[in-house]
């Protein structure tokens, strides 16, 4: 029985967590070396004293005294601390509490279990500005989208009707011109014939223009559907140098 509280009040001491065993009058009967490594003073220097000059800050305002009060009146229980210790900054501490009867059954001494938490609550508070920045982020993109979906739609709803109002002039343009080259070639200066062929070129391409426009939109609008195929890129290239060239 000896040895087990030997290696009980050897844990107790090296524990690295504050323990403190405080009287009903309030002053300190036992601390560990952890307690007293929070405190920033030894064990001789606060056995016999009260505790209450150690905490600037109780529970949001509560004194040392009341707190002592309520801690006579309950078993247990718990509170948040700011023990501001002989030597360094202030530490936050989470402080249990409990009673601890003594051999006729009656209160004894109050236990009290400090663990510090001033990280702990410095990085909840860091992880909720960064949450409130994320939400803040999420609400901005959310309502970039909702602005771009609504560009997207005026822009493509331009273009639609862009490209159905500039149908209407080139089939005329594309018309006239085909019969032109079609009836009128020997009636014609060979000048005048070659810029009516230069026109009914430009008339075509402006056409694909025009129906490529058309396409994108319904396929931004999932109206039509893409059937990927080869092309030859020798061919596609050749185009291209003969539009460019007529320019």
């Amino acid at each position: 029985m000896e040895q087990d509280s030997l290696i009980i009040t050897g844990i107790i001491e090296h524990a690295p967590i504050g323990v403190v065993l405080l009287r009903e009058n309030g002053t300190v009967h036992y601390l560990n070396l952890f307690a007293q490594q929070m405190f920033s003073c030894s064990r001789e220097n606060l056995i016999g004293r009260t505790l209450s000059e150690y905490f600037s800050e109780i529970n949001s305002g509560v004194s040392w005294e009341e707190l002592m009060k309520r801690m006579l009146q309950k078993n247990e229980g718990q509170a948040r601390v700011l023990l501001q210790p002989g030597k360094g900054e202030p530490v936050i501490c989470r402080m249990d509490f409990f009673h601890v009867a003594g051999n006729s059954g009656r209160l004894e001494y109050i236990a009290l279990i400090f663990r510090d938490i001033t990280s702990d609550l410095r990085v909840a508070e860091q992880l909720e500005k960064k949450n409130l920045e994320t939400a803040k982020m999420n609400s901005e993109l959310i309502r970039s989208n909702s602005e771009l979906k609504r560009v997207s739609e005026l822009k493509s709803n331009f273009l639609s009707i862009a490209s159905h109002e500039l149908k209407t002039p080139l089939t005329s343009i594309k018309g006239y011109s085909d019969i032109i080259i079609d009836n009128m070639k020997e009636t014609l200066d060979s000048g005048i014939y070659r810029m009516v062929e230069s026109i009914n070129r430009a008339a075509d391409r402006l056409h694909k223009v025009v129906n490529n426009i058309l396409d994108v939109n319904r396929i931004e609008q999932k109206r039509l559907r893409l059937k990927p195929e080869m092309i030859a890129l020798g061919m596609v290239a050749k185009e291209c140098i003969e539009e460019l060239s007529q320019f």
